[in-house]
């Protein structure tokens, strides 16, 4: 296959990749995993956490990215460094426990991490490794490819085993996707945080969060502030001041009693699912 087929090939699975995970929640603050389509809003928005949080830096990886799309493949060692750097960032976002979290300036505990971020990363591994394919390829041969701009028909572009390929390695990526969602991969994180958590508190006020778009929390004795997720619940359950919270390790349920006696038992998977 022609080096400038191996780029568009693996640039083109790359763009595929990077508007699925726009379509997907990205990471969990505060227990708040988001919604669907937070991937984008992620990507628009990102910028601005940049000037105000470290921890944006790893938005950097979108137009790193971005660039090393249209760079032309005889600059490859300019291409190769551009992809690189932007998967570096998109890493970084590991290395930090805390993020912005609304136009207030308040932060919130990066506290899990959903498949749109991993689909983010997967879409800038994929760059990554098709121009290093080419390079390695060129260190080998003496010849030079000529470089051709990406315009022309859909047939010029790619030839009919370039097709094939392309297929191929799409299709096994969304295979690998549903077995591991099947298998619960992308979970594994936030219930093993889930289970983990362990202590027996007392609500001591109820308030909402202005800041944050006016959501229902709670504040603990223990100085842990919830959301107040039983203000959604179709049971109309009331937490009331001086509710004893539960919650034991190895279990994935949060107990709210009052007066020793169990009023309402919440799956925290459940919760951060929704």
């Amino acid at each position: 296959m022609k080096d400038k087929n191996i780029i568009r090939s693996f640039t083109f699975l790359s763009i595929i990749l990077l508007f699925i995970s726009f379509s997907q929640k990205a990471f969990c603050v505060d227990e708040n995993c988001g919604e669907s389509w937070s991937g984008l809003m992620c990507f628009l928005l990102g910028i601005f956490s940049l000037i105000f949080s470290l921890s944006g830096i790893s938005w950097l990886l979108n137009p790193f990215m971005i660039i090393s799309y249209i760079i032309p493949i005889k600059n490859i060692k300019f291409k190769l460094a551009f992809s690189a750097l932007a998967l570096t960032f998109g890493l970084s976002f590991l290395l930090f426990d805390e993020i912005i979290k609304n136009e207030a300036g308040h932060y919130g505990k990066i506290t899990g991490y959903e498949i749109g971020y991993w689909i983010w990363i997967l879409s800038a591994v994929i760059n990554l490794t098709g121009i290093l394919i080419v390079k390695l390829k060129n260190n080998k041969n003496t010849h030079h490819t000529n470089s051709k701009t990406m315009t022309g028909s859909w047939n010029e572009i790619f030839d009919k085993r370039s097709k094939i390929i392309l297929g191929i390695m799409i299709l096994l990526i969304f295979l690998l996707m549903i077995l591991l969602s099947k298998l619960g991969y992308f979970e594994n994180n936030q219930r093993d945080k889930v289970l983990n958590q362990n202590y027996k508190t007392v609500v001591m006020l109820k308030f909402y969060d202005k800041p944050n778009h006016n959501t229902p929390k709670i504040k603990l004795s223990n100085g842990k502030v919830l959301i107040n997720y039983w203000h959604w619940r179709k049971q109309n359950i009331e937490i009331k001041v001086g509710d004893s919270i539960i919650k034991e390790k190895m279990s994935t349920n949060l107990l709210v009693k009052r007066n020793s006696k169990l009023v309402y038992s919440l799956n925290l998977l459940e919760v951060n699912k929704n």
